[in-house]
């Protein structure tokens, strides 16, 4: 190879421009979908609605590939029943475009296929490419696709994964179906549960925290999703009076779903973007630093 002949200095460049950018985009995609039948009472074998939600880019040949209800996907079949199995056979796939590192607007993706020239270019290029990119999960599903996409990992790679980007997304338990709902509640109890968790959202946090994973920094956005149908507090002090009303137990008030993560530690960084229809300001002030205690 012609690579191969240039300096190591002028390879990294090459592999620099090559694999890296500001996010590499992780999203799921469905593979399978149920059958479905027509208000009519005619069946179909697949949805092309739900094909068209989640659209698979590329024929699944190694990637793993996990099951969800298909209630949770939220896709309309024009007044149609869903058949048996009622579960959407899931997978990962490389994101839309990102940017580079330096912001300027490019529409390539990351050209990984360099990894796949031969033995000597991808063992110089996969350092790079784990530590020097941030993994962003920020689509549907943001937690069981990032554990798939993790899981899939060698073994030589998982150590050398540095950064990854998340959406976590909690809401009333009244939303979605039980088993996505983490921790797992009575619909009665009328709380804020982490959505579409379902047992990956423990499973993920268990290997991060895990002595083969080395991550450094964590981007974490938090979408917090009340769904209270009375009038928004406007001023601090209202939202302040909202929550202590709310709240029947002492402080420190932090989020149910916190502890699983709080087993990843030693980390360099956490950025968190906590977004909510709902100021809880105590609570997100508790739950923070909860989290700078035990995970930085």
């Amino acid at each position: 190879s012609r690579l191969l002949q240039l300096p190591r200095e002028l390879r990294e460049l090459i592999y620099e421009h090559a694999i890296i950018r500001d996010t590499i985009p992780i999203d799921c995609a469905v593979v399978k979908g149920p059958g479905y039948r027509k208000h009519t009472g005619y069946p179909y074998a697949s949805s092309p609605q739900l094909h068209e939600a989640y659209p698979l880019s590329h024929d699944v040949a190694y990637r793993r590939i996990w099951s969800l209800p298909i209630y949770d996907l939220n896709v309309d079949i024009q007044g149609g029943t869903w058949m048996e199995p009622k579960r959407a056979q899931m997978t990962y796939q490389l994101g839309a475009t990102c940017r580079r590192p330096d912001y300027a607007h490019c529409h390539d993706k990351a050209a990984i296929q360099l990894l796949q020239v031969c033995r000597m270019v991808h063992d110089e290029a996969r350092p790079l490419f784990y530590k020097k990119n941030i993994f962003s999960f920020t689509g549907r599903f943001s937690v069981s696709t990032a554990l798939a996409f993790i899981q899939d990992l060698s073994t030589t790679a998982l150590p050398l994964l540095s950064s990854i980007e998340i959406v976590l997304t909690e809401g009333n338990n009244m939303r979605g179906t039980a088993e996505a709902h983490y921790p797992p509640t009575t619909r009665s109890s009328d709380c804020l549960v982490l959505q579409h968790a379902f047992h990956y959202f423990t499973d993920l946090c268990a290997l991060l925290a895990s002595s083969t994973v080395q991550l450094r920094h964590l981007y974490l956005t938090i979408e917090s999703q009340s769904g209270y149908g009375d009038s928004q507090p406007q001023a601090l002090s209202e939202c302040i009076a909202w929550e202590v009303e709310k709240s029947s137990s002492p402080r420190p008030w932090v989020a149910s779903w916190i502890q699983p993560l709080l087993k990843i530690q030693g980390l360099e960084s956490i950025k968190v973007y906590w977004i909510s229809d709902r100021p809880r300001l105590r609570r997100m002030s508790d739950t923070l630093s909860t989290m700078q205690q035990s995970m930085l």
